[in-house]
């Protein structure tokens, strides 16, 4: 049976897992975990992902009515443990920053707010065989798009090219935040590869364009179907719309609808 996770569960692991007790200055405990280079560009990208996770977390206690009575004291230990990723806390002993913020009294709250949370956002949780096949599906495309060159539309190739490396960057790096923010990645490439969609003439004037694009559905098709969203979603005429809409839920949290809904459970 399949086990599927949520914002609030995966946030409140990472926390967990950041929040040992060492000695040693934030900078250097956090590069560490997050298999970087202190303040490095791959550094940064990583913080800020918690921190935006964070930030998208206290949106979405907002907007699900049944958070309401929990809300408040939810964003405070949300707030708290953001706390630890400022500058002062990463130049600053991390012993003393776990202690501080990362501790249960914040933790453990925010753990909690699953019950309220899943019913309108969840997704599966990948195993590292999953996640490898997946990796391997997306190095294969972009192996191929730069390789490939698509005349006055080569900037939509650029797009495509850049949104899957983000999406496997998130994949690599970010794992371990949540696949929720790893598909947030794939926004880019949607939206891409339904402006190139819309020049498309299927009369076969357009041979590299027509392997593109199927090839690029493909791989969209597998990630969300691995990615727990159901069957019967996937294979929908306007499966790409409903996706680009579903995925934009897990990183913006402005208008809660069910994500849930989209997936099957079990």
């Amino acid at each position: 049976m399949s086990s599927y996770t949520n914002p609030a569960s995966e946030f409140a692991s990472v926390c967990r897992q950041l929040g040992q007790q060492v000695q040693q200055t934030g900078v250097e405990w956090l590069a560490s975990q997050f298999e970087t280079a202190p303040w490095s560009e791959d550094f940064y990208r990583v913080l800020f992902a918690i921190v935006q996770r964070g930030h998208y977390l206290m949106k979405l206690v907002d907007e699900i009515q049944e958070a309401a009575p929990i809300a408040t004291e939810a964003k405070v230990h949300i707030a708290e443990v953001l706390k630890a990723f400022r500058a002062e806390s990463l130049a600053g002993n991390w012993r003393d920053t776990s202690r501080n913020y990362l501790n249960g009294a914040n933790v453990n709250p925010i753990g909690m707010l699953a019950g309220v949370v899943q019913p309108h956002i969840c997704y599966k949780s990948l195993d590292n065989e999953e996640v490898t096949e997946l990796l391997d599906d997306v190095s294969q495309l972009i192996g191929w798009l730069q390789d490939q060159q698509i005349s006055e539309r080569d900037f939509i190739r650029q797009a495509l090219l850049e949104g899957l490396k983000e999406f496997q960057f998130r994949l690599i790096r970010l794992r371990w935040l949540g696949l929720g923010f790893a598909l947030n990645g794939l926004k880019d490439v949607i939206f891409a590869y339904m402006a190139l969609e819309r020049g498309f003439v299927d009369d076969g004037s357009m041979p590299i364009i027509d392997a593109l694009l199927k090839k690029t559905e493909t791989i969209l098709k597998s990630v969300y179907s691995q990615s727990g969203f159901a069957k019967d979603i996937v294979e929908r005429g306007d499966f790409l719309l409903r996706m680009y809409g579903a995925t934009s839920m897990f990183i913006d949290a402005t208008s809660v609808g069910s994500v849930a809904l989209l997936t099957h459970q079990g």
